[in-house]
């Protein structure tokens, strides 16, 4: 089966999943950031290609990008365009034939169990 995955940070109307600036999966939690904890889950289960898409840049001093995977594509837009870009993505993937597209938004640290989501 064909999955991908579009994950999403950003796109809370308050600044309430930031600290100092930063959206709060993009700081380290034990040692890592929340995006990459969920990276790593998600590639575990199969997921072929995934798109994180951004309201905030990626500074040198967070450096997160620069942690993940290089096949990772970054994708930074405005708050405004936030959940349109995301489903220009979904768009592509499902005209590329991905049989299943899991979409989150990464806030607080939330530990979910991804398989139920994908499960056949």
């Amino acid at each position: 089966m064909d999955v991908k995955a579009i994950l999403l940070i950003g796109g809370h109307p308050t600044q309430s999943e930031r600290i100092a600036g930063v959206p709060i999966a993009m700081l380290d939690v034990l040692g890592e950031p929340v995006l990459q904890r969920v990276l790593d889950r998600i590639s575990r289960l199969g997921v072929t290609s995934t798109t994180v898409i951004s309201e905030t840049q990626d500074t040198p001093s967070l450096g997160v990008r620069n942690r993940l995977r290089p096949d990772i594509n970054w994708v930074c837009t405005t708050p405004d365009d936030l959940w349109r870009t995301a489903e220009h993505h979904f768009n592509e993937f499902a005209q590329k034939g991905a049989e299943l597209v899991l979409i989150a938004r990464l806030g607080a640290f939330l530990d979910i169990d991804y398989e139920e989501f994908v499960q056949f």
